[in-house]
């Protein structure tokens, strides 16, 4: 079913304007956009969170060529800031609420980021978010079977009611890739309007995860190639299978 069908038929009118408005924001500003977690992995069930990906193309001179403003519906007076912060690399990520709906989340992305990203880059992704508001483990799979562990430690900004946190792309390893949640999430959303061809950039990045893969002496996870992504133990067996298509 089409995504737009499906939304007008199970969501109630809040959540399908913010929608709406993001749709119309993106084709105004010549940007992509996508859902992910449980509703792009199959698992999204009445009252759970959507999560809005929002990728736009912000010209080097002056990010204020863009929208001033998102969207009624995710305002956010620390939106100018971030694109300050982005002209000095301060940072890269933005994350909000929408504010009809706290059942809608939004990441917003500029495609330059998300080009380092999908070419397996290992830098320091800097975010700026309303969490998490605590120190936070999170577990990074391997290519070659194994995991690595890193801490979230983000800083609170009262100015802007915002904290500031960074986490590992990617973490290398000599031929072993170690995923990060941000590849995971570009990789695993399911994309509604992509002005901005985000998706051949994927294409590539399957290719490479799948022959990191095929290097390993023997086959890491038994196979379960999806395994590789946090998000895997909540993932329907459809989206299972289809990553191994993929990656095998």
């Amino acid at each position: 079913m089409h995504f737009n069908n499906y939304c007008a038929r199970n969501f109630d009118p809040k959540l399908m304007h913010c929608i709406t408005a993001i749709d119309g924001w993106c084709s105004r500003n010549h940007a992509t956009f996508g859902v992910a977690g449980s509703f792009a992995n199959g698992g999204f069930k009445d009252g759970s969170d959507l999560d809005i990906v929002l990728i736009l193309k912000i010209p080097d001179d002056s990010p204020q060529k863009i929208d001033s403003a998102l969207p009624d519906e995710f305002y956010d007076e620390s939106w100018q800031d971030f694109l300050l912060l982005l002209k000095t690399e301060s940072a890269y990520v933005f994350g909000g609420w929408s504010n009809l709906s706290d059942l809608i989340r939004l990441e917003v992305y500029p495609i330059s980021v998300v080009k380092r990203i999908l070419n397996l880059e290992e830098f320091v992704i800097k975010r700026l978010r309303k969490g998490p508001v605590a120190d936070k483990k999170i577990v990074l799979f391997g290519t070659n079977g194994s995991k690595r562990e890193r801490v979230i430690r983000p800083k609170h900004i009262p100015a802007i009611c915002k904290f500031y946190s960074e986490v590992d792309n990617v973490i290398w390893e000599g031929d072993s890739l170690f995923v990060g949640m941000h590849l995971e999430r570009l990789l695993l959303t399911t994309l509604i309007k992509d002005e901005l061809a985000v998706d051949n950039i994927r294409a590539n990045t399957w290719n490479a995860l799948a022959g990191l893969l095929g290097k390993q002496p023997v086959l890491p996870f038994g196979g379960r190639f999806e395994r590789i992504f946090f998000a895997s133990r909540k993932m329907s067996e459809m989206k299972r299978k289809e990553i191994r298509q993929m990656l095998a």
